[in-house]
């Protein structure tokens, strides 16, 4: 990999004004196809039998506020609990869970900003 090359799976994004580098970030990505069939669930071709269930943040005390390591574990005892996948209840979820999610292949269902004002 080339010296300012992202690692594979990731896109490294930067802001330059002439040779200088002003900004960068970095992001997971990841090329899935997910569908709805009538004999079940899949991703990238592959049938999934989805073993979740509906989750809401469970920090007593500090909320929102939680550490990113408080996540990932968290997503771990899902993980080894046997469940697949989640429904995040209700707001939307630090990207620090949902990384963790993603690195240890837990599906997401992620509420949207504002569905409490659909008709």
């Amino acid at each position: 990999m080339a010296p300012g090359q992202p690692a594979p799976g990731r896109a490294r994004h930067e802001v330059v004004q002439g040779d200088q580098v002003l900004d960068s970030l970095t992001t997971r990505i990841g090329i899935r196809r997910i569908e709805s069939r009538p004999d079940g669930f899949y991703i990238n071709g592959e049938r999934l039998y989805l073993r979740g269930a509906n989750i809401h943040q469970n920090y007593a005390y500090v909320g929102d506020a939680a550490l990113a390591s408080m996540k990932w574990r968290e997503v771990l005892r899902l993980n080894l609990g046997g469940f697949n996948a989640v429904r995040a209840a209700h707001y939307p979820y630090d990207p620090a869970y949902l990384d963790a999610a993603d690195e240890l292949g837990l599906a997401v269902v992620e509420c949207m900003p504002g569905r409490q004002f659909w008709n």
